[in-house]
């Protein structure tokens, strides 16, 4: 901070980065820092080896001169650890750091660019038609993407900042559960609120940035193996009858929360009943040819009402562009330049 000692805030399991007013006044700064997320369960090693690539490659002039005079890697982990840049120094930052542009905005997590195979084979088990061809794509650019699905705190300042009615919670609650009952157009008035009030460029995620972020470099049927259990999503068989608050659940090896149920997902892609022609590049898939009617709308990630084979990475719905449910709601994704 002031004194020269580089930071680095650490989010352990399902913590999040608090509020600048919840912070003593020497501190507040530390909630627009990057962070860096750690899973408590079987991924904690390979979070915290991620931790100290990062580190290593943050500053590794400082860490060099660290071990020299601690003489082991183990012990130099103890001391705070250096941070990535501050949120809006976009070229700066760490892939997998986590950060957010205002107290009031979604936590973000930097995605890297890469290749993966998008969809799901012949073979795959709860596979649909609609999920092939299985074809590679290439995320040319970094971008972030919300930590967790936007929740009704979130969206409610929007709502009372433009004078919009609030959605219905069906009762269960507002607070940290995922906002529901917005239609895809909804989402985008929020996502051009937030980027006017923040200055930065806010958006729906493409569908295969949707499932590439899912997939968080694996190739299985969920980003934690073959098989969903009630204690990595919540889904009909996790037998809540309602939505869960965003982050209850462990996080992908990419640190993100309820990629596999909770809330199905808008994103930016209109409707096609398979993939053939689908952009190579990650772009959203859009019609606009003479006379089309983009009524049907994608949405990923599959809800807390649906069954194991609608949480697969691989699975994609679509509603109609105004439906209103309490089993979608939507994440942001920000371009970084």
């Amino acid at each position: 901070m002031n004194n020269g000692v580089p930071i680095v805030p650490v989010l352990v399991g399902s913590a999040r980065m608090p509020q600048p007013a919840q912070l003593p006044e020497s501190l507040k700064n530390l909630a627009f820092l990057n962070a860096a997320p750690v899973d408590t369960g079987r991924d904690f090693h390979q979070h915290m080896e991620r931790l100290l690539r990062g580190i290593d490659q943050i500053l590794p002039d400082r860490r060099a001169a660290s071990l020299a005079a601690i003489g082991s890697r183990e012990e130099a982990v103890a001391p705070a650890a250096p941070t990535a840049a501050a949120a809006g120094c976009d070229a700066d930052m760490a892939d997998f750091a986590v950060f957010r542009d205002a107290p009031f905005a979604p936590e973000l997590v930097v995605i890297p660019a890469g290749e993966f195979m998008m969809g799901s084979t012949e073979e795959e088990e709860g596979g649909y038609p609609d999920e092939r061809p299985q074809h590679r794509v290439a995320i040319g650019q970094h971008f972030a993407l919300g930590r967790h699905p936007v929740t009704f705190d979130e969206y409610d300042r929007f709502c009372e900042a433009e004078h919009h009615e609030k959605p219905d919670d069906k009762g269960w609650g507002r607070g940290y559960r995922p906002v529901i009952n917005v239609s895809r157009q909804d989402a985008k008035n929020y996502i051009s609120w937030l980027s006017q009030e923040t200055g930065q460029v806010y958006r729906l995620p493409s569908e295969a940035e949707w499932e590439y972020a899912c997939r968080a470099g694996t190739t299985s049927r969920y980003s934690f193996g073959e098989e969903i259990t009630p204690d990595r999503g919540n889904y009909a068989d996790s037998r809540l009858g309602c939505t869960s608050e965003v982050g209850a659940y462990p996080a992908n090896p990419w640190g993100l929360h309820d990629m596999h149920g909770n809330v199905w997902e808008w994103v930016e892609d209109d409707w096609h009943g398979n993939y053939r022609g689908a952009p190579p590049n990650g772009s959203a898939w859009k019609e606009t040819g003479l006379g089309f009617n983009p009524r049907r709308c994608v949405l990923r990630g599959g809800s807390w009402v649906d069954r194991w084979s609608d949480c697969r990475c691989a699975r994609r719905g679509w509603y109609s562009i105004d439906r209103r449910s309490i089993t979608a709601g939507f994440r942001v994704a920000r371009t970084l330049s």
